[in-house]
């Protein structure tokens, strides 16, 4: 593993791995519950909105991805980085990331 993160109950923890999944585990059953693709690389870093409705992955592909927890499902896809996501993180009133990559740069974006 990458990366593991609470959720906001602590009822859940959430993984990122080498082998491009997301994956969510019960901390009641230690069990997984669910698995999240989508990346066509190593997930390095993962973050959930202050809200706690929304994660945020960077990877090794060079995008970010933003995800609804509850769905599952892809919101949107970023991919202005020209090398690997190292770090991500989302600002306190929930309406930016803030990514690092090992091109060099921080970026910062804007999302509704």
């Amino acid at each position: 593993m990458n990366c593991v993160i609470s959720t906001l109950d602590g009822q859940k923890l959430i993984s990122c791995d080498s082998d491009k999944t997301i994956k969510i585990w019960s901390v009641k059953q230690g069990l997984e519950v669910v698995s999240i693709t989508g990346h066509t690389d190593a997930i390095n870093t993962i973050a959930i909105s202050p809200d706690g409705k929304t994660l945020v992955s960077g990877s090794g592909d060079n995008t970010i991805k933003l995800w609804n927890l509850e769905s599952k499902e892809l919101i949107n896809t970023f991919s202005e980085h020209s090398s690997s996501i190292n770090s991500v993180a989302f600002s306190v009133d929930g309406n930016k990331i803030i990514s690092g990559s090992a091109d060099n740069t921080i970026k910062i974006w804007q999302f509704d």
